[in-house]
């Protein structure tokens, strides 16, 4: 998996992902930032990505997002169990 920085890309940034071996370009609708839950559109919707950094309010802001999730009816999975075999899963387009 590959995560690009400040969820930066292009087709030269897929092509290189691809070639490496990597079977999947990860990009996410909401980050926590500062103890703040930021999603585009200002809800969940099935299969959104949560970008989290390893900080020192990681715990806060891991608690903020099962909450919230748990509050609109979702459960946390693995983003692992989403993923499929290569470039043509669309995983790799989002």
């Amino acid at each position: 998996m590959f995560r690009p920085p400040y969820g930066e890309w292009n087709e030269t940034t897929r092509s290189v992902v691809a070639n490496c071996g990597l079977k999947a370009l990860i990009l996410w609708r909401g980050a926590t930032n500062d103890g703040r839950l930021d999603i585009v559109g200002g809800q969940f919707h099935p299969g959104d990505i949560i970008l989290m950094h390893f900080r020192t309010d990681l715990v806060q802001n891991l608690q903020l997002v099962l909450a919230r999730a748990q509050a609109e009816g979702y459960k946390i999975g693995r983003l692992e169990d989403y993923l499929g075999t290569g470039p043509s899963h669309p995983m790799f387009d989002r």
